[in-house]
């Protein structure tokens, strides 16, 4: 289980919403460029809103935090339009979330209807366990973010 979650956690690129769909010192992409990742939509009211991302692993499960009241759409560069739409049916918390701040919260969820593959839609690289990342390796992070800090 501890393989599991470092596999987990090298995985998660991290994300964050913006009207202009760029992330703080970064660039405009597309959906092609990075089809393993996947919006995290949350329920406010009356409405459905982005508001964090996920990495799919398989075609059932993903790999995101905070997944309480919330679906998944996937296949679309631009937040909260196109692309196809799952819902969260069950989720499998890191034994150590909501207890230290936000070290631990990161879960793996399970999606009520499975994602069917496509050019838009692709499972994200799984490293070998026991793999060391060496120091300084350039990292790429994706997802729907600020252009300012706030």
């Amino acid at each position: 289980m501890t393989a599991m979650w470092f596999l987990v956690l090298t995985l998660l690129g991290g994300a964050s919403a913006s009207s202009n769909h760029r992330i703080v010192g970064g660039n405009p992409t597309t959906i092609e460029k990075y089809p393993a990742l996947v919006q995290v939509e949350v329920f406010f009211i009356h409405f459905w809103s982005q508001a964090c991302a996920a990495n799919i692993l398989t075609p059932r499960y993903v790999l995101t935090y905070l997944p309480r009241f919330r679906r998944i759409r996937a296949g679309s560069t631009y937040r909260n339009i196109d692309g196809i739409v799952s819902y969260v049916d069950i989720e499998f918390n890191h034994p150590s979330y909501g207890q230290y701040g936000f070290d631990g919260d990161i879960s793996v969820i399970r999606l009520l209807t499975p994602l069917v593959y496509s050019p838009v839609i692709q499972q994200g690289t799984i490293i070998a366990q026991g793999y060391n990342v060496p120091d300084n390796s350039p990292v790429v992070q994706v997802g729907w973010g600020n252009t300012s800090v706030s």
